[in-house]
């Protein structure tokens, strides 16, 4: 798959996940991609990026 913009673990907990967690959730969201995933994922992508939380 190609890399976007956003995914799972950057609204997930960005740096507080390690390596491994990273991972598991790209392929988690190979595995159950859908137009309704992208939207959730666009949706609160705004929300982790103001809040910081798990940033460096």
């Amino acid at each position: 798959m190609k890399p976007g913009i956003t995914c799972l673990w950057q609204i997930g907990g960005r740096a507080n996940i390690d390596f491994v967690g990273q991972v598991a959730l790209d392929r988690q969201y190979v595995r159950d991609q859908s137009i309704v995933l992208d939207l959730w994922i666009l949706l609160r992508t705004p929300y982790a990026v103001l809040c910081g939380e798990g940033a460096y």
